[in-house]
C-alpha cells in the first residue's frame, strides 16, 4: 500500500510504501507482522522475534521488593533513530500479595510502566497489560481489578527519528540539531504499583531502573547512487 500522505512529485515515483515487517516460519507461515504509518519509523527485526519467542540473549534488569520481583528485557540494545524495540516486563507477585490493575479507580494506585521518563530518546511507548482478575473484599464490600501470581507485560518503545547526514549543501546544521548523537546511553524507566495482602496495604512504590542502549550512527547517503 502506498502512502497517500506524500504529495505527487514529478521528479520521483508517486507515493512511497508504508514500512512493513513480517516474521515468516520455514514453512512459509506468517508468525507475526508489524506496520508503521510513517516512512521514518521502522520496527526492528529483533522486536518481532522477541515478541514471538519471549526470550533472547539480551541482559535482563531485575528489581525485587517485599511484594514482587520484576524482570525487564529489551529485544535489542542497539538501535537506529526511528526504530522500535520490544520491551517485556515479567512480574512475579509473591504469594499472599496482589497489585492493582491499571483499570482500578482512586484512591487505589494502578500498575504503570514508563520508559525514558527523564530523557529525550523516545518518541513513543506503549504497554499492553494482561487481563486482571476481580478480587472481592468483604471488609469494604468492593470488587477490584488486581494482578497476582506471574504476569507478562508486552511493550514497544521507539527512538525518536534521527535524520541521516544530509547530502544537500547548507542543511548540515539543521540536520545536526535534530539528530541523536550516536553512542552509549542509559535508558531510564520506572514501574509504579501498590501492593496489598489480606491484612496490609503498602504505600505506593516507584521502582526505578536503567537499561543500556547503543544508538547506531546513520549511514551517509551515497551521492553517486
Amino acid at each position: 500500500m502506498l502512502n497517500p500522505n506524500i504529495p505527487p512529485n514529478p521528479r520521483q515515483a508517486t507515493g512511497q510504501p508504508f514500512p512493513g515487517h513480517f516474521l515468516i516460519a520455514p514453512n512459509a507461515v506468517v508468525l507475526a507482522k508489524a506496520f508503521t504509518g510513517d516512512l521514518r519509523h521502522r520496527v526492528s527485526g529483533s522486536a518481532l522475534v522477541f515478541e514471538y519467542l519471549s526470550t533472547n540473549g539480551e541482559p535482563t534488569i531485575t528489581i525485587e521488593s517485599e511484594a514482587l520481583r520484576a524482570h525487564v528485557t529489551l529485544s535489542s540494545q542497539r538501535l537506529f533513530g526511528g526504530q522500535e524495540m520490544s520491551v517485556i516486563v515479567d512480574l512475579e507477585i509473591f504469594d499472599g500479595w496482589h497489585i492493582y490493575a491499571e483499570s482500578v479507580i482512586a484512591p487505589y494506585v494502578p500498575l504503570a510502566i514508563d520508559i525514558d521518563t527523564a530523557g529525550d530518546l523516545l518518541a513513543l511507548q506503549r504497554f499492553v497489560m494482561p487481563a486482571p482478575v476481580q478480587l472481592d473484599f468483604a471488609s469494604t464490600g468492593e470488587s477490584l481489578p488486581v494482578h497476582d501470581g506471574r504476569i507478562r507485560i508486552f511493550g514497544r518503545a521507539r527512538l525518536r527519528w534521527s535524520p541521516p547526514p544530509s547530502m544537500f549543501g547548507g542543511l548540515e546544521e539543521a540536520v545536526s540539531r535534530r539528530a541523536i548523537t550516536p553512542g552509549a546511553y542509559r535508558l531510564q524507566g520506572e514501574i509504579r504499583y501498590q501492593a496489598c495482602s489480606e491484612t496490609l496495604c503498602l504505600e505506593p512504590v516507584v521502582e526505578r531502573f536503567e537499561l543500556p542502549l547503543v544508538v547506531e550512527a546513520n549511514v551517509p547517503p551515497n551521492p553517486s547512487g
